[in-house]
């Protein structure tokens, strides 16, 4: 079972912003065009009383596909054709993708390695030895996606593999919260998203928690744990109920005092009518 991160968010500002989740790309694709790949925003209107937050659950996900649109920025890799595998992988393991050689278009397959190993902390990707010259001129695209399934959407990196190559990555448990208009599932250039962008490091959480605010100012905060008013209503539902506690002790006081004077009453009833005989 994995652990869960909460990353929660509090706008500040005078209007509504969508705030995306992106992955920070992990080290060894530094010779590819590799580009942020998020399904995972929300609308959050300003100053909003109750809480808006990011499930991210510590386990990762291996995709391979291949498509008739190329692995560039602002571009989809969904299309009218294509075919995507996906597993959860484990570090320390070495994973093997088959892309096939059109025609015909075909969608890749992808296995771990029974008997490779890849260094702790990190994972390898194998490819076959296809045909990436004879695709492109078929239109017919190589991708591969490295990265995290969520409840609500998917966080990641995607490049376009090369043939017959073995990719060894690392791993980066580093989120961007950014406002902005993008598409999800929509390739966008790091650069872009990273500037102005929060940068939330595995450090910054506090028992699993953390909270990114956009400031009035339009600047970000990242602050452990869970956000002031999260706690202030806690703390106000603590004061009510003990509130409530007490005016339950109190009422329970009154109906034994009321009883108590019922029954003094009827003892000196009886006493007055037994001296009138």
């Amino acid at each position: 079972m994995s652990i869960d991160y909460k990353i929660y968010l509090v706008n500040e500002s005078a209007s509504g912003k969508n705030l995306w989740c992106f992955l920070s790309e992990p080290e060894g694709l530094n010779k590819k065009s590799v580009y942020a790949n998020s399904s995972t925003g929300i609308f959050v209107e300003p100053n909003y009383l109750g809480l808006n937050y990011f499930v991210i659950p510590y386990k990762y996900a291996l995709q391979a596909g291949a498509s008739n649109n190329a692995v560039q920025a602002n571009t989809k890799i969904e299309s009218s054709i294509e075919s995507t595998i996906s597993i959860d992988v484990e570090l320390g393991k070495v994973y093997d993708t088959q892309y096939a050689t059109a025609p015909p278009k075909k969608g890749p397959n992808l296995t771990v390695n029974q008997s490779g190993s890849s260094p702790t902390g990190t994972l390898q990707i194998q490819t076959n030895s296809f045909n990436k010259v004879e695709n492109e001129e078929q239109k017919w695209f190589e991708n591969a996606t490295f990265g995290i399934e969520m409840s609500n959407g998917f966080i990641g990196s995607t490049w376009a593999p090369a043939p017959n190559e073995a990719t060894t990555i690392t791993p980066q448990f580093k989120f961007y919260i950014t406002t902005g208009s993008f598409e999800p599932g929509t390739l966008t250039d790091f650069s872009i998203i990273s500037k102005n962008a929060a940068e939330v490091n595995l450090s910054d959480f506090k028992s699993l928690e953390v909270t990114v605010t956009l400031t009035s100012e339009g600047t970000f905060l990242v602050t452990p744990g869970q956000p002031a008013q999260s706690l202030t209503s806690i703390n106000k539902l603590g004061i009510i109920e003990r509130y409530s506690k007490l005016v339950n002790t109190h009422n329970q006081l009154v109906e034994r005092h009321a009883e108590t004077i019922y029954l003094h009453h009827q003892a000196l009833s009886k006493l007055f009518s037994a001296r009138m005989l």
